[in-house]
């Protein structure tokens, strides 16, 4: 019974393994499996009939001989025979009469005899397996026979049984009651001539289960190793993820420190562009104050001059009137003259002479200007650009002798520090953009007019 025990499990086992294995390769191994155990099956039952056959004739030559005989194995009396339409022909279970021979189990029909030239075995339905007594008390509990009217029920002499993957745990459980039927224990009654068969059958039972055992090893290494590469997969993506995030985070630290550097370094260039722009507003601050201070003084001392020449002249005229014999009470350096007087002082030599070079000076003409030019590329923006009417030749020159020689006539004082192009050239028809701001080409600074410039122009041209 042990024995039964362990080769069961093992059935087991190795049915476990073919039921993992898929749709396909199981039914095919489940097919392949039914096919040998069936010839099993068809070689233990021829086995056993003629063992008992050999004994019948034995016990029935010994009793006529001898008048006693050798028995039959109650395992071989018991054995059941199978025909072709599955019905079982159990023995007698009494002594046969003297003389009288049991006839020998029919043959069973092969699947060539059945289908004619088609010499290809195809596996029988599982119900056409031989049932031992031995397996009575597992018919009553085993699912075979509902597995066989399931899958042989409407099945043809020649069809081949299907058995989907909905009905393997019933075909499983019907193959292990059968190889449990087809392969009891050994009992000690059996004759030690067969022994060579029941080892062979032995060794074919080992070597399909062998076989089973080494499939599921081999299933289950390779998925293991699928796990294991599945498994090292992840973690090497899990590992590149986590290194570009680390990088990423680098990069991003990176650019936030560049950012703040070069938003400290913009703010230091801000500040000192402020702190110069602030010097030098309050350089040219400085500068203004000190240019109204000198012009102030020397307005003071033109006036204190012109003070001074008139008394000197009212004085000289004095002195005339009375070498003259007028009668004048009039002291010098005291008192003014007592009617109107409209009398301006004569200019100078030097300064008149100087104011008339000044005035006097020749113009260059426009066509010797153009000739001098060797740039075709000035020649022709000279050419585009259009000259103004007033501009040109003895309208020019009119405007210049009509204008009057002092600048503060011409402008006013109190807008001589910041002059506005568009009064100057109001009337131009189109008025220009650009003369309403300051362009960076022209330094205002430097080129400001010095109070020394001015009291030298307007000593040079006769003013003071």
């Amino acid at each position: 019974m042990a024995e039964a025990a362990s080769r069961m499990g093992t059935v087991e086992v190795a049915l476990r393994a073919l039921r993992e294995i898929g749709e396909a390769k199981c039914t095919e191994l489940c097919q392949v499996a039914a096919r040998e155990m069936e010839w099993l099956a068809q070689v233990r039952e021829r086995s056993l009939a003629r063992i008992c056959r050999t004994q019948e004739v034995k016990r029935a030559s010994s009793s006529t001989g001898s008048g006693f005989g050798l028995a039959c194995p109650p395992t071989a009396r018991k054995r059941p025979r199978t025909v072709d339409d599955g019905e079982h022909v159990p023995h007698d279970n009494g002594e046969s009469s003297d003389g009288e021979e049991q006839a020998p189990p029919p043959k069973r029909k092969s699947g060539d005899e059945k289908q004619g030239t088609n010499s290809t075995p195809k596996p029988l339905p599982l119900s056409t397996l031989v049932q031992s007594p031995e397996s009575a008390t597992l018919k009553s509990g085993s699912l075979l026979n509902a597995s066989t009217n399931e899958v042989g029920e409407d099945s043809g002499p020649n069809q081949e049984p299907v058995a989907p993957i909905a009905m393997m745990p019933n075909i499983v459980t019907s193959i292990s009651d059968t190889v449990a039927a087809l392969f009891p224990p050994l009992r000690p009654q059996a004759s030690l001539a067969h022994e060579p068969l029941i080892e062979a059958l032995q060794a074919k039972e080992d070597a399909l289960l062998e076989e089973c055992k080494q499939r599921k090893d081999k299933v289950e290494a390779e998925r293991r190793a699928a796990a294991i590469a599945k498994q090292l997969e992840a973690e090497t993506k899990r590992r590149r993820a986590e290194e570009n995030r680390k990088r990423k985070a680098l990069e991003e630290q990176r650019r936030e420190l560049d950012r703040r550097k070069k938003e400290e370094l913009r703010e230091k260039r801000r500040l000192e562009h402020e702190l110069i722009r602030k010097r030098q507003k309050d350089l040219e601050e400085k500068k203004k104050e000190e240019r109204i201070r000198r012009l102030e003084e020397h307005r003071k001392r033109v006036l204190e001059e012109e003070d001074k020449r008139r008394k000197e002249l009212e004085l000289r005229i004095q002195g005339q009137r009375q070498g003259e014999g007028h009668d004048h009470d009039v002291r010098p350096g005291h008192g003014r003259p007592t009617g109107p007087f409209f009398m301006t002082p004569p200019p100078h030599p030097s300064l008149a002479k100087s104011a008339e070079d000044i005035s006097c000076y020749e113009m260059t003409c426009e066509k010797i200007l153009l000739a001098e030019e060797s740039s075709d590329e000035e020649i022709r923006r000279r050419r585009k650009k259009k000259i103004p009417e007033w501009a040109t030749g003895a309208n020019l020159m009119e405007a210049l002798h009509h204008q009057p020689e002092d600048p503060d006539v011409i402008f006013e004082p109190a807008k001589k520090t910041s002059i506005d192009l568009v009064d100057v050239f109001k009337e131009q028809p189109v008025e220009k953009r650009r003369y309403r701001k300051r362009t960076s080409s022209a330094n205002w600074i430097r080129d400001r007019v010095t109070v020394a410039e001015e009291i030298e122009y307007r000593r040079k041209m006769g003013l003071l």
